[in-house]
C-alpha cells in the first residue's frame, strides 16, 4: 500500500512467484523462475511511486477515482519507465456509503494529520 498524499508505501506484501511470461520473437512465453526470483518484489520503490503518482494524475484529471492499468518497459539505456495504459472510473469503492470513524481525518486535515505524524516505513 502507498499513501496517496506523501507517496510512502505503508506496507509491502511479496508473493512467490512460479512463472514469468516474455515476448519471444511475435509470441508470449511462460518461463520458470530460478529460487531468488521467485521471491523477490516485482517492483521497485521508485516503479511503486510512479505508478501511484500516474493514478493521482488521472483521478485529478478525471475528477473521481480511478481504476488504472500501467505497464513497465525497459529502455535502451536499461532505465525503467512506467506508462499510463487505460483508465476508467472506479466503480466499486468509490460508489459505495463513506463511513468516517472517529479519529478519521479527511482534506487538509487530513495532510496535516500524516505530517504530524509521520507513517513509519520499514527498510
Amino acid at each position: 500500500m502507498i499513501d496517496k498524499v506523501i507517496f510512502e508505501i505503508t506496507k509491502r506484501t511479496v508473493s512467490a512467484k512460479e512463472l514469468e511470461c516474455c515476448v519471444v520473437g511475435d509470441r508470449v512465453v511462460e518461463r520458470p523462475l530460478d529460487a531468488d526470483r521467485s521471491t523477490a518484489p516485482s517492483l521497485s520503490d521508485d516503479e511503486i511511486k510512479a505508478i501511484a503518482k500516474l493514478a493521482r494524475q488521472a483521478e485529478k484529471h478525471f475528477g473521481r477515482p480511478q481504476d488504472v492499468e500501467w505497464a513497465v518497459t525497459v529502455g535502451v539505456d536499461g532505465r525503467n519507465t512506467v506508462h499510463l495504459l487505460q483508465s476508467r472510473p472506479e466503480t466499486v469503492w468509490s460508489n459505495k456509503p463513506r463511513q468516517v470513524s472517529h479519529g478519521v481525518h479527511t482534506g487538509v486535515e487530513g495532510v496535516v494529520s500524516n505530517l504530524l505524524k509521520p507513517v513509519k516505513v520499514k527498510q
